[in-house]
């Protein structure tokens, strides 16, 4: 709290950022690649967060990541977007197909 948010590390920003919108309690929470400049710790910290905070709240969260370790943990459904379509729709499962063929 004490420090200038323009000192902070890309990865501490960016969970400040999280923070500063999901206090506002949205009932849509739009996320493009949260995890990036996060450390696994960090990752993990910033997953458990968003997961207690979708049990409490009841909020849609809609993710857009290339991490599969994120995917995995935040997903509930899964959507493949190919040449501005949706191509695929389904669960954990679609994540492991599509990072992991």
């Amino acid at each position: 709290m004490e420090r200038h948010p323009q000192s902070l590390s890309e990865g501490q920003k960016r969970r400040v950022s999280i923070a500063a919108v999901a206090a506002r309690e949205p009932e849509v929470l739009l996320l493009d690649e949260q995890t990036v400049g996060q450390d696994f710790d960090g990752l993990c910290a910033l997953v458990g967060i968003l997961n207690k905070l979708h049990m409490q709240s009841g909020n849609t969260m809609i993710t857009i990541t290339h991490d599969v370790r994120c995917a995995e943990a935040l997903c509930d459904r899964a959507y493949l977007i190919a040449d501005g379509m949706v191509a695929k729709r389904g669960g954990k499962e679609l994540v492991r197909e599509y990072f992991m063929p």
